[in-house]
């Protein structure tokens, strides 16, 4: 089970997890790449509105711990550690990037970045 999706004010993303993982798996794809052989360290969410953004937080902060939190270029950007893997593809990931707003405007919100 998605850990996100017991938590209200994460349901967005939980709803929006599969679209994702369904564009990176096309992505994969069409560079002939085998994503089971890495492993990502963790997944960034962003949003549009700082709104969302403390939404998110609160809901964030229901399912994992804060490992970090900083203000960077002038926006802050919390990483948070799971208590339940969220899964996604074949491996788990504890660790999650929560970025609020920047001033100016970003095209996606939801899943939008894996780091290997």
């Amino acid at each position: 089970m998605n850990p996100l999706s017991t938590i209200a004010e994460l349901q967005d993303l939980a709803l929006d997890l599969p679209r994702f993982e369904q564009t990176l798996t096309q992505f994969a794809q069409t560079l002939q790449l085998d994503l089971s052989q890495f492993a990502a360290d963790h997944i960034s969410v962003r949003c549009h509105q700082n709104a969302t953004a403390e939404r998110w937080l609160s809901g964030f902060k229901q399912c994992a711990e804060v490992m970090s939190d900083a203000v960077i270029n002038g926006r802050p950007i919390y990483l948070f550690d799971l208590h339940q893997p969220l899964q996604l593809g074949r491996g788990g990931l504890t660790a999650l990037n929560c970025r609020f707003p920047a001033t100016s405007v970003t095209r996606m919100k939801g899943g939008s970045m894996l780091n290997w």
